[in-house]
């Protein structure tokens, strides 16, 4: 399942995964528009979850947690010859 919502002039993209031996896993993006490009940078949250929704509910805390404590997407250029 995915799910998509804002905060503070983000884009969230949280995805939930059922894992084969029970529980479920999430990963998420911290998608920025910064009008002539789209950066987003793709996170896995390497945790299990007992139930689908908190496995969501994990991922955007995490997410929301990277953007309180600062985080700023690295963006490289190809080297021009």
């Amino acid at each position: 399942m995915r799910v998509v919502k804002g905060y503070k002039g983000r884009i969230l993209d949280v995805q939930v995964f059922q894992l084969r031996d029970e529980g479920y896993t999430s990963h998420f993006s911290i998608v920025e528009d910064r009008g002539s490009e789209m950066l987003e940078t793709y996170f896995q949250t390497g945790q299990r979850f007992a139930t689908h929704d908190d496995a969501l509910t994990g991922a955007f805390w995490l997410a929301a947690n990277k953007i309180e404590k600062g985080y700023e997407p690295h963006f490289n250029k190809a080297r021009e010859e």
